[in-house]
């Protein structure tokens, strides 16, 4: 992965780039957009300024209902697309706080979405 400007390239995955680009069409603010891919073969996302935490302490009191918010919003605006297969929706797969963007203490981004896939929102939003 390597930061160009404003945009991450990273090493293409096509099933990540087409939650991205349905995430995006939908409305979801709390992921990066799929911009392409380069002239290398890797897919170009915009960049989300901010960082990770690896403290409770780095985080806002209201961060944890804040991503389980994002959470749900993502479940429910995936939930009858065809990227869900045979789950309930598409589920992030790693939500923690490492896969997460915060800024000023509170979360605005999940990013690394390679664990995404169908699965059930019960189980990823406990």
């Amino acid at each position: 992965m390597v930061l160009i400007g404003d945009t991450v390239r990273r090493t293409r995955a096509e099933f990540p780039a087409r939650v991205l680009r349905l995430l995006e069409a939908r409305g979801y603010r709390y992921a990066p957009r799929h911009l392409g891919v380069d002239s290398l073969g890797r897919d170009v996302l915009s960049f989300v300024p901010g960082c990770t935490t690896d403290h409770p302490s780095q985080r806002d009191s209201g961060a944890y209902g804040m991503g389980g918010r994002m959470l749900r919003e993502l479940h429910d605006l995936t939930s009858d697309s065809p990227l869900a297969s045979d789950g309930e929706c598409v589920i992030h797969g790693d939500p923690g706080p490492f896969n997460t963007i915060f800024q000023d203490g509170r979360p605005v981004a999940f990013i690394d979405g390679r664990g995404r896939g169908g699965g059930c929102r019960a189980e990823a939003e406990c």
